[in-house]
């Protein structure tokens, strides 16, 4: 963990490191100085020795491999093959349909409660309501893997209820 002073006098937090893809030495820019403090450089800089050191991960190329989308391929590909093909592939269209534009660029643990919501809202503006279960279940799944890899703490999908989109109706037969 480095404090680099700019020329023009700017304060920068770096982490210098041996990148594992190519075996020379490399910084990641942690922050600006005081914006980020003396405590949170050290707690990132902790966690990207650790992406680099331990796991031999680059953390400049990291960020595809924490994002939801990544993640959720990861689980999908578990998955699919204990589930009838046919049911895999509507969740997946359905995923990809709805939610991914809001949700596959975001970090798995910087997700929140109302970034779900805003990917499940379309879905129900489009009046597929009976698929927003589907939907909630198949994104809690994702951040159920992502917890077991220890990618996230949380599940923000625990604290949204459905009672908060319009309910399908069923029609007697």
């Amino acid at each position: 963990l480095c404090l680099k002073v700019t020329t023009f006098g700017t304060k920068i937090w770096e982490y210098r490191y041996k990148n594992p893809d190519t075996n020379k030495e490399d910084t990641f820019v942690i922050g600006e100085y005081p914006l980020i403090s003396l405590s949170e450089a050290r707690t990132k800089h902790l966690e990207l020795r650790k992406l680099v050191v331990i796991e031999k991960i680059n953390p400049k190329s990291r960020n595809n491999i924490d994002t939801f989308e990544h993640i959720y391929n990861e689980f999908y590909n578990i998955w699919k093959e204990t589930v009838i093909e046919k049911n895999a592939k509507q969740q997946y269209n359905l995923m990809y349909m709805y939610c991914m534009k809001y949700l596959g660029h975001l970090s798995i643990k910087d997700s929140k409660p109302i970034h779900i919501v805003n990917a499940l809202k379309p879905i129900e503006e489009a009046g597929a309501t009976s698929q927003i279960k589907r939907a909630k279940t198949a994104i809690s799944k994702t951040f159920k893997h992502a917890a077991g890899k220890g990618l996230c703490t949380h599940n923000p999908v625990s604290v949204i209820s459905l009672d908060s989109f319009k309910q399908h109706k069923e029609e007697p037969h």
